[in-house]
Parts: C-alpha cells; structure tokens; sequence
C-alpha cells in the first residue's frame, strides 16, 4: 500500500474541517452558557422580586385582620350594649304593664 500526496492532503483537510467544526462548535457552547447564565440571573431576579411581593402581601393582610379583629370587637361589644338595653327596656315595660 503506497501513501499518495492526494491521501495526504484528505487526512490534513479532514483534520482542518473536523478541528473547525469543534472550534465552531466550542463558540456555540460558550454562547449558549452565557444566555444560559443570563437566563438563570433574571430567573433569581423574578423569584426574588416574587417573594419580596408575597412578604409585603403578608404584612397587609395581617394588619387588614388585626384592623378587622378590632372592628368586630367593638361591634360584639355594640351588640352586647344593645342587647342590654333591650332587656333592660324589656322589663320596664313588663313592669309597667
């Protein structure tokens, strides 16, 4: 089996195609971690903002309940006066009676 010059130059410009394709494809990888790297910093952005809003949520809501809770008070001790009353005027009309 003789060598030629012509299978020569197959092998070097198989190697040059083969090594221009792992650089090619080196260049895609490297883009594809950056927008991979960018997606996952705005992904902690969103997710932070989200819990940052669900606190603030929190908070409203327990001083919504606690201003509620003191407004159901007063109207339990509204319905205990008036309750009061109506016995009170109940039986000075049995009495007058």
């Amino acid at each position: 089996m003789n060598i030629e010059p012509k299978d020569v130059l197959t092998v070097v410009a198989g190697a040059v195609s083969l090594s221009g394709l792992y650089y090619a494809l080196k260049r895609n990888v490297e883009k594809l971690n950056i927008t991979v790297r960018t997606m996952d910093t705005h992904h902690k952005r969103e997710i932070s903002a989200i819990h940052h809003r669900i606190d603030e949520i929190k908070i409203d809501t327990k001083e919504t309940i606690n201003k509620l809770d003191g407004k159901i008070d007063a109207i339990q001790q509204q319905n205990a006066l008036i309750s009061a009353n109506i016995a009170e005027l109940t039986g000075y009309l049995k009495a007058k009676q």
